[in-house]
């Protein structure tokens, strides 16, 4: 895939593989990684002509700009379900993602592998301040830095991991709570029907509300495009079993009073 300079976008050539050199203002970057294209989502396609730039490809998408054909390693697709080549990305680039993506959001966050050009995104699985040219966009506004991509099984992002440390903390405290419940040290304390509703209430507000909350968190941090490490569903299966064992324990008493 042809690579673009970071900061003006404008072709990288490189000889050894390691490092590349800008042909246009002769800026010089190390490679940190190669990114590949991806099956675009195909728009109106072109003629059955080769691409100018990859004469091995086929071209299937017209620049919106300038009406270059433009094969699928070529075409940057934009917001508006159009196309443009690389030339008039590298002209157009800054209003569109200026447009596109508060520049605030990112509080002049630059791009964690290029120092040197401002973030245009955050990492979705790490939450690192990326660059135009490290994006990865997935369905869904889903954006993940290249470390990710090449280490898919990477730590939950923070808007993750916060509600699952939640979740753990009240599953904590939920199984504290049934081993008293069943440790009959309550039932000791119950002598007349007033003590039995007292006691009801106790259990609802200091076990049940928390299990559902945990049970709720847990379940909120699964994401089918991201993965899913062994603590999500640790989580989720405890918060679960508690959330269970309690439901029983209430139809049981009910149907036995």
């Amino acid at each position: 895939m042809e690579m673009l300079c970071p900061e003006c976008r404008g072709p990288l050539t490189t000889e050894d593989g390691k490092s590349a050199r800008c042909t246009l203002h002769g800026g010089e970057y190390r490679i940190l990684f190669q990114k590949h294209a991806a099956p675009l989502v195909h728009g109106p396609t072109a003629t059955a002509q080769s691409c100018p730039r990859h004469p091995g490809n086929l071209a299937e998408h017209t620049c919106a700009a300038c009406g270059a054909l433009v094969c699928s390693v070529c075409a940057f697709p934009q917001a508006n379900a159009t196309y443009l080549c690389p030339s008039c990305v590298g002209r157009t680039a800054p209003a569109l993602l200026g447009r596109a993506v508060p520049q605030q959001q990112f509080h002049a966050a630059m791009c964690v592998m290029h120092p040197t050009v401002p973030a245009m995104a955050r990492c979705s699985m790490c939450g690192a301040p990326i660059c135009s040219t490290c994006d990865f966009q997935f369905p869904g506004m889903v954006h993940v830095c290249p470390k990710c991509v090449l280490n898919p099984k990477s730590r939950l992002s923070p808007k993750r991991r916060s509600p699952l440390a939640v979740s753990y903390v009240l599953a904590i405290w939920c199984t504290l709570g049934l081993a008293v419940l069943f440790s009959g040290l309550l039932a000791e304390q119950v002598e007349t029907e007033k003590d039995l509703q007292a006691l009801g209430v106790v259990i609802w507000w200091l076990i049940m509300v928390p299990s559902l909350i945990g049970t709720a968190l847990s379940v909120s941090t699964f994401d089918r495009r991201l993965g899913n490490p062994p603590s999500v569903w640790v989580a989720a299966i405890w918060n679960g079993l508690i959330l269970g064992a309690l439901a029983i324990t209430t139809i049981i008493g009910n149907l036995t009073r």
